[in-house]
């Protein structure tokens, strides 16, 4: 699973990047990525969710790096 951030500047939402190489918004399941969404409880969690459910990107969405 590899995972991103979207969206403008300041406002920009989690993100998941799927075996195909689809961009899903992971905004209704998670806030943000951070330290404690990066503990093993929350990825094992997080691990179970099937992509397919997630609502995709939309094309030409700003990308960036999934934390700083």
């Amino acid at each position: 699973m590899k995972r991103f951030r979207h969206g403008p500047q300041g406002a920009a939402k989690p993100g998941l990047l799927d075996a195909s190489g689809a961009l899903h918004d992971r905004a209704g399941v998670i806030a943000d990525i951070t330290p404690a969404t990066l503990r093993p409880d929350s990825m094992s969690r997080l691990a179970t969710l099937d992509p397919a459910t997630l609502p995709l990107v939309p094309a030409g969405a700003c990308l960036g790096a999934c934390s700083s």
